[in-house]
């Protein structure tokens, strides 16, 4: 062979391991920071209304928990309520709801939450006796 070849096979053989390291990489960046994400994947604002006082409370966090407990984000004073009465997480460029095996149920509107819902812009939300009101224009255009 001449070098010419030899040098060229030399040269596509380098670049193969360089490209090989460079994709290794960047795998191990996206799976190691997952939270990094563009802009068009953050988190979308929702905002919860206690109907008993008319409060809102925004959150842009993954998951918000409902309940009478220190640890809830958002807190409900209704005794029929449980500890950590239920779950509002996103997940698949939506809001969903579950219930956290509370003692007296979830609903969305009349519905009981028995698995995971999808929740909507103006869904009612019943934990006991309180009433939460959804305010987010995420899914808008699928209802």
């Amino acid at each position: 062979m001449s070098a010419e070849i030899v040098l060229f096979i030399r040269i596509v053989i380098t670049a193969s391991i360089y490209l090989f390291l460079a994709l290794t990489l960047w795998a191990l960046w996206q799976t190691t920071f997952p939270q990094l994400k563009k802009k068009d994947e953050m988190i979308p604002k929702i905002t919860l209304i206690n109907m008993a006082d008319s409060t809102p409370v925004t959150f842009s966090i993954p998951e918000i928990y409902i309940g009478r407990d220190e640890l809830a984000n958002f807190k409900i004073l209704d005794e029929s309520a449980s500890n950590l009465h239920a779950r509002i997480f996103w997940k698949e460029n939506n809001f969903w709801i579950e219930d956290l095996n509370s003692t007296n149920g979830t609903f969305i509107d009349e519905e009981k939450v028995i698995a995971p819902m999808q929740i909507y812009e103006g869904d009612r939300i019943h934990c006991g006796n309180a009433e939460i009101k959804i305010q987010t224009k995420v899914n808008q255009d699928n209802n």
